[in-house]
């Protein structure tokens, strides 16, 4: 139930992580991809789909070379998702498990670790969808280091949370 003060598009019925993962507690580079992840899929809900705000935000963070390749991601994911992806609402202040997973998979792209960025994908989309996926992936890994917005500590944040829930 939405709390007034602003409306959920989930219904969370994914529980959210275990150490409960707030938007505030997240680095900056953390909060920029949570938020353009959330951004992107309130601008596909709206009948005119205009990105200006979420590519200039790419443009002001240093890494418009990087939208396409996100908008690219993110639309194969939409097309192809084998499962239904949990993305909050833009004000939401918890992180869902899902856009976890996206944190996790460009840190393993920028650490250069293409087996967990795989991984990652693989939960998602068809094998096929997530080898067309990862060149994305990575474009925006490196997108973002070279821009200093690294990420650390996201890896593996999730993987305990979710083979509990599924040998329950």
């Amino acid at each position: 139930m939405p709390d007034g003060r602003h409306i959920c598009e989930t219904d969370h019925a994914i529980p959210a992580l275990p150490e409960e993962l707030h938007f505030r507690d997240l680095r900056f580079s953390e909060q920029f991809v949570v938020w353009s992840v959330r951004k992107w899929v309130d601008i596909m809900r709206t009948d005119e789909k205009d990105a200006a705000v979420l590519r200039d935000a790419f443009q002001q963070a240093k890494v418009g070379d990087a939208y396409e390749a996100f908008d690219y991601l993110m639309r194969i994911v939409a097309a192809s998702a084998k499962r239904t992806i949990d993305v909050r609402c833009v004000r939401c202040r918890d992180v869902s498990l899902d856009e976890s997973m996206v944190l996790s998979m460009i840190e393993a792209g920028q650490q250069g670790d293409a087996v967990s960025a795989h991984m990652y994908l693989d939960d998602w989309v068809p094998t096929a969808a997530a080898r067309i996926a990862f060149s994305s992936v990575s474009f925006i890994a490196e997108a973002m280091d070279r821009a200093g917005m690294r990420l650390a500590g996201n890896c593996d944040r999730h993987l305990g949370f979710r083979f509990d829930r599924l040998l329950h």
